[in-house]
């Protein structure tokens, strides 16, 4: 995502997304956005058929509140 676009999860219409899938391309808020041992960005769909590929899956929310709380801060900032 460029530094001017903001989006909104695809799960989660109301929170901001702060990553894409790098599979499919949908956006992810910080609930939904997994991470492969790789780094690969996934959603839930795609972070499941990387774990039956037999590869760790972190699972959403272990970095959550905090991108949360800069979320936040980012929709504050833009309504100034």
């Amino acid at each position: 995502m460029s530094d001017w676009e903001t989006l909104n999860c695809h799960y989660h219409p109301d929170r901001i997304a702060i990553e894409r899938c790098e599979v499919c391309g949908r956006p992810l808020c910080a609930y939904c956005l997994y991470y492969a041992e790789d780094g690969t960005r996934l959603c839930e769909e795609h972070a499941e058929t990387a774990q039956q590929a037999g590869m760790a899956v972190e699972e959403p929310g272990a970095y959550a509140e905090q991108l949360i709380g800069a979320q936040v801060g980012m929709q504050r900032k833009q309504k100034v």
